[in-house]
């Protein structure tokens, strides 16, 4: 039997984010093609929030996967309806097979051999979406380790850069890279800033100017 509860889940949430887009109440929408999330002020459509700060960037290969029409807004024979009927003959077959041998026609294995090629097609663009979403998932880790690794070893510099502006205390210097450190943003600015921007940075945060 094939599975069907991911595909379902997939479709849902595919579905709200097409109505939001393209259904008949879709005025005041708009989509971040950057970020893959649905734009619209709150009071547009409260139920729409989720969909603002919860990415689907594999939008497009789902219209296609679901069989989504545009011009008519309506979901053709989809991959859940096929897969779910073809699992349906498969269970009534099996059952009539344990009680007797069936003679089937022609007309309907050769209907029943479309519906599965069918499938099958929907399956390979479901794969294959899945795949490139496993590809993204996979750099946007590897981004993400590099990036954490940097700040690590940033940290571990930063006493040792505090360390050549001078007079700076050592409780001074232990406030500036407790503030610093806490802060991913100002780790940078710190790092690429020239020596004499360090200090007035240093400065400015002894002064609780930042």
């Amino acid at each position: 039997m094939l599975c069907l509860v991911w595909i379902k889940t997939l479709k849902n949430n595919f579905t709200a984010v097409y109505d939001l887009r393209y259904g008949a109440n879709s005025s005041g929408f708009g989509w971040n093609s950057e970020n893959h999330v649905v734009t619209a002020p709150r009071d547009v459509h409260p139920g729409a929030s989720k969909w603002q700060t919860t990415a689907m960037p594999w939008f497009t290969e789902l219209c296609t996967i679901f069989g989504k029409d545009r011009t008519t807004g309506n979901l053709a024979e989809n991959l859940v309806d096929v897969v779910e009927e073809l699992n349906t003959e498969a269970a009534d077959e099996l059952s009539v097979q344990e009680a007797q041998p069936v003679t089937h026609s022609d007309e309907s294995t050769s209907m029943k051999k479309r519906k599965r090629g069918n499938a099958d097609a929907l399956l390979e663009a479901v794969y294959a979406a899945s795949d490139r979403l496993a590809n993204q998932f996979e750099a946007s880790t590897k981004l993400l380790i590099a990036a954490e690794e940097d700040m690590r070893e940033k940290k571990k510099q930063l006493n040792q850069e505090l360390s050549k502006i001078p007079e700076l205390e050592v409780l001074q210097k232990l406030q500036v890279a407790k503030r610093i450190a806490s802060d991913e943003d100002l780790m940078i600015l710190f790092f690429e800033a020239p020596a004499v921007e360090k200090t007035v940075l240093v400065n400015a945060i002894l002064n609780k100017e930042i």
